[in-house]
């Protein structure tokens, strides 16, 4: 179990302002999971997979949970310790999101930016100084690649729409954080805090795909079968607004901003989204 106040959330960060969620009002930094030095071989095209594949095999850099100076934000990254004991107590019962007003629900976790995405994206640039928060989505989210296997330009496949939303690169959705966390432990972030009472836009900038270890209790590869945690929608989140915990996130897809939608088609290099 968490010590009494270690979900407190930031270490001296104040609430986001009413206004717009801006980059700097994010929990942690903003810096990329991997340096980008020189041409895209040298760093890994995102934290979750093709780490091998970018070098010919050889080892890549790679965000450690130390790196952040606060302990509770490291915490939130699915390698953190505390998983390995609880995730045998993993709960099966996610919440509904029609009883929040919206269509699905999600688990939620966090990874960090990275220059270089699954989506051919720079997920730090593509939101900075906007209200959006990107994210990595389920590989069951966005099954279909042009290369006809997993991991680059995912987009929705057969199966997506019903318990699992349609949430290919450059797709966004609007939702809130609700006051439950995956696992079943207590959260001592307060029911007042602002991080439940607004509503957050995300951005698909990058894929939790299946075949690295950390997300196997997260994310599946195929619409329509649930997570660890009873969810058929799972969120990796690379900015975070303070007092984040690995909260479940309700959500409903939407059109994206018309500044966010000229970054996505500015940035990337994936066929659907040219």
């Amino acid at each position: 179990a968490l010590p009494p106040g270690l979900a407190g959330g930031a270490s001296g960060a104040g609430e986001a302002p009413a206004a717009a969620f801006l980059a700097e009002d994010v929990e942690g930094p903003l810096d990329d999971e991997c340096a980008a030095e020189g041409d895209d071989a040298s760093c890994a095209v995102s934290a979750l997979q093709r780490r091998a594949a970018a070098l010919g095999g050889a080892a890549l850099p790679r965000r450690s949970d130390a790196e952040d100076p606060d302990p509770f934000v490291a915490q939130t990254y699915k390698g953190a310790p505390r998983w390995s004991g609880l995730l045998q107590h993993a709960s099966s019962t996610a919440p509904s999101p029609q009883k929040y007003g919206f269509e699905y629900v999600a688990t939620t976790t966090r990874y960090g930016t990275n220059a270089h995405t699954a989506c051919e994206m720079n997920s730090a640039t593509l939101v900075a100084g906007t209200s959006y928060l990107p994210v990595a989505s389920s590989q069951a989210m966005m099954d279909s690649f042009p290369s006809g296997s997993c991991c680059l330009c995912g987009s929705a496949g057969p199966g997506t729409g019903a318990k699992t939303a349609a949430m290919g690169c450059g797709r966004c959705a609007v939702g809130r954080f609700i006051r439950k966390v995956a696992q079943g432990y207590q959260t001592w972030v307060s029911a007042d805090a602002e991080i439940f009472k607004k509503e957050y836009h995300v951005v698909v900038a990058d894929i939790c795909p299946v075949s690295d270890p950390q997300n196997a209790p997260w994310c599946r590869k195929a619409p329509g079968t649930q997570n660890n945690f009873g969810a058929y929608n799972h969120f990796d989140f690379g900015i975070v607004p303070p007092n984040y915990d690995n909260f479940y996130f309700v959500f409903t897809p939407t059109a994206c901003s018309p500044e966010i939608e000229a970054r996505v088609h500015a940035q990337s290099k994936c066929p659907k989204l040219r």
